[in-house]
């Protein structure tokens, strides 16, 4: 299944926990924290191109590699600092070439992120 959160301007947190594959908070650039745990289904996330995220929990989900690469590129982007990211557990991807520098990058800003993955 798919679930979007789109075109809401005024969102600014979603707590969720249930078996969608995907899903998108492109339009949703208020966001500011994401959390589920244990949605095993969940292999895609869209993130908004320009947010102010600072708490990004999505564990015992089943990642893609692209994903997890596009969730940390847009952490950097973005400019988190003193954040939370952890997209660990489930059947989640490790996070591949760029992805480990942009991991590496966000542990080591002022003040530092906490970012996991498996």
């Amino acid at each position: 299944g798919t679930a979007i959160l789109s075109n809401n301007l005024l969102l600014e947190t979603v707590a969720f926990t249930y078996d969608a594959t995907y899903q998108d908070f492109s339009a949703n650039s208020l966001l500011q924290t994401i959390n589920t745990d244990g949605s095993s289904a969940l292999a895609t996330v869209t993130l908004p191109a320009t947010n102010s995220i600072t708490g990004i929990t999505l564990t015992g989900c089943a990642l893609n590699v692209a994903t997890v690469n596009a969730i940390l590129a847009n952490a950097r982007l973005n400019g988190m600092t003193g954040g939370t990211i952890d997209l660990s557990g489930g059947t989640s991807a490790a996070p591949t070439g760029q992805g480990i520098l942009d991991k590496a990058y966000l542990l080591a800003t002022t003040p530092p992120n906490t970012v996991t993955t498996n």
